[in-house]
């Protein structure tokens, strides 16, 4: 379970993993769905990681408050 689940993230875009959580959670609801509730849980606002490369290619800045919690968001997915 834990396998399929850490691919969802590895992916070129978000809309891939937007169809790999459905392919997971189809594959995973009946058996767990405490884990597949969870993992859907707030998965759109995790799509942002997708956003990351696009916002520091155009030169975005983000003010200096915001830039540790990124940096701490996009790092939390890197690790796992």
């Amino acid at each position: 379970m834990m396998e399929g689940a850490s691919t969802i993230y590895r992916t070129q875009t978000a809309v891939q993993a937007q169809h790999r959580i459905q392919e997971w959670a189809g594959q995973w609801q009946e058996r767990a769905p405490d884990a597949v509730a969870t993992l859907k849980r707030d998965f759109e606002a995790t799509l942002v990681f997708y956003q990351l490369d696009t916002l520091t290619a155009s030169g975005y800045k983000p003010p200096p408050c915001l830039s540790v919690p990124i940096a701490l968001f996009a790092l939390s997915f890197v690790r796992r």
